[in-house]
């Protein structure tokens, strides 16, 4: 794609009507000028399925690449998707529709994952050993590109696999990391958009340095950073 062409975004979270992005303060605020308009003739099930597909296609892709044909074509593929904490029943089975039409499988050969329970089993893995015991609760924040979710966590079961059980509710909203992105953009531009310098390449290489600083900050105030 273009650095230049308009692109659609965030589709797959219009499958939860109750997560509109018109709902998210910070959506409206701080929009993304190269997103395409909503169109109805394209909705938000069919681009998630074409989404899917073409990731489908790559993945097997790499394995026929990686594999020995014998190997690859007896191998059974299972497919896990991920989706929000706070989804309604009804936008997990959108979700399920559109991985079976892209080809990834039905039934038990397709699972579905809430995020921060994806999460908690990476974490409980980097992390060990970790201390954690059984009938342990914890709250696991996790902080995406698009969305931040919370939820409390009561292991059940360590070993062979950890198993987890919600204690309540999951909460999160759309305020994932692409708005301070966004925010950091609009305060350059405001900064030093007047100086004769500036442009949309110095623009573009800032955001860019500024994705690395970001993703590398561990919250310490007295680092300093050059951007661009």
């Amino acid at each position: 794609i273009h650095n230049d062409a308009l692109r659609h975004q965030w589709f797959k979270l219009r499958l939860d009507s109750s997560q509109s992005m018109s709902s998210s303060n910070l959506a409206k605020q701080y929009p993304n000028g190269k997103a395409a308009l909503e169109d109805d003739a394209r909705t938000p099930e069919m681009m998630t399925k074409d989404f899917l597909t073409a990731i489908r296609k790559h993945v097997e892709m790499v394995l026929k690449n990686k594999l020995p044909i014998s190997i690859y074509s007896t191998t059974p593929i299972e497919y896990i998707i991920t989706v929000p904490a706070v989804w309604s029943e009804a936008a997990k089975a959108k979700t399920r529709t559109c991985a079976e039409k892209a080809g990834m499988g039905e039934g038990a050969a397709l699972h579905l994952v809430s995020e921060p329970e994806a999460a908690a089993v990476y974490s409980f893995d980097v992390m060990e050993p970790h201390g954690i015991r059984i009938r342990d609760t914890f709250v696991l924040c996790d902080a995406g590109g698009g969305t931040v979710d919370l939820i409390s966590y009561r292991v059940t079961q360590l070993k062979p696999l950890l198993r987890v059980k919600e204690v309540v509710p999951g909460n999160g909203s759309l305020c994932g990391s692409i708005f301070l992105n966004r925010i950091f953009k609009e305060f350059l531009k405001k900064k030093l958009g007047g100086l004769q310098s500036w442009d949309d390449e110095i623009l573009e290489d800032a955001l860019e340095r500024f994705e690395n600083v970001k993703r590398a900050f561990a919250g310490t105030a007295e680092e300093g950073y050059e951007i661009p």
